[in-house]
């Protein structure tokens, strides 16, 4: 695994919902906003298509999108076709049901609308740690606590939680 200093770090990539082809029959609207017209240049459309930049040096890659959400889903298939066909680590969650951007479909993102709750697509967060622990090991976690500083303090004679005891007495 990877570390400091500039060695190499393993990477991983988690797409929700990704537009990873954005020249596609159907697709003008998105060719607009990008380039300004409703046909690319060869080289915009190259660099508007993802899965032939695909190589062997690709990261790992986690991508999940919604079976209700036609576009993404069409371009979520054609970027997991292009990493099956480099042998590529890759998990790929089609939800049946849901509209686009669900985000991480509960209370947290839904900003107060139903609409965007779903329990069962809330799982690709969780789904996604549980991957990266599959692919990277689990986390090496420091000891971060500052119990042992506000014991040193204590040694020395400085009690800091004493004022405030008294401040609130």
């Amino acid at each position: 695994m990877g570390g400091l200093l500039g060695q190499e770090k393993p990477n991983g990539l988690i797409l929700g919902y990704p537009a990873t082809k954005l020249v596609m029959e159907g697709n003008t609207l998105m060719c607009r906003l990008l380039t300004g017209k409703d046909e690319p240049t060869p080289e915009e459309a190259r660099w508007l298509d993802l899965a032939p930049q695909v190589t062997a040096a690709a990261p790992p890659l986690f991508v999940f999108t919604t079976g209700e959400d036609a576009l993404t889903r069409r371009m979520c298939l054609y970027l997991v076709t292009a990493y099956d066909d480099c042998g590529l680590l890759c998990e790929f969650h089609l939800f049946q049901k849901g509209p686009h951007g669900y985000s991480v479909a509960n209370a947290t993102s839904a900003n107060g609308s139903s609409q965007v709750l779903s329990p069962h697509v809330a799982k690709w967060l969780d789904m996604s740690v549980e991957w990266l622990f599959s692919v990277f090991g689990e986390p090496e976690f420091l000891d971060v606590s500052t119990s042992h500083i506000m014991e040193a303090l204590k040694e020395m004679g400085l009690d800091l939680t004493a004022g405030d005891e008294a401040g609130n007495a």
